[in-house]
């Protein structure tokens, strides 16, 4: 599919989501005709659920969901016309958060290497000591 396409495919029926509580952004379509949602799936891999028709009247749908495309939210981003600026604001908090847990974890490392420093002083010091009281010992049995 290509990049207007999809743009328009979820202009029209789709919706561009961002969890506030996993901090997760998810885009989801719902179709009767399964065509552009298997295709899709195959070309971003995500979820595919189908929903019983609610009456005899009614056709089954198709719905498609992904979590976490940034590959995806660019060509939203680009592409969508009524959609765009949600597109824009998904995609500028899962960079936002993509940064903030680049950070903790730089921070993480450094704490972890720190810990491992003050461990091995403190595993130095304690091996100085037992040294230390070796000798002791050693000076007191020759007395």
């Amino acid at each position: 599919l290509s990049p207007s396409y999809i743009g328009g495919l979820i202009d029209g029926d789709g919706s561009i989501l961002y969890d506030t509580v996993s901090l997760i952004p998810r885009v989801e379509i719902t179709q009767c005709d399964p065509y552009a949602i298997f295709a899709l799936y195959k070309q971003f891999g995500g979820s595919i659920i189908c929903v019983k028709a609610r009456s005899k009247t009614m056709r089954p749908q198709y719905k498609w969901t992904i979590n976490k495309s940034e590959e995806l939210l660019t060509i939203l981003k680009e592409n969508c016309i009524i959609k765009s600026q949600r597109a824009n604001i998904v995609y500028e908090l899962f960079n936002e958060l993509k940064t903030k847990l680049a950070e903790k974890l730089t921070l993480i490392e450094l704490q972890e290497n720190k810990l491992s420093e003050i461990l091995d002083s403190i595993d130095k010091t304690i091996n100085d000591r037992q040294i230390e009281n070796d000798k002791l010992k050693q000076l007191k049995k020759q007395k």
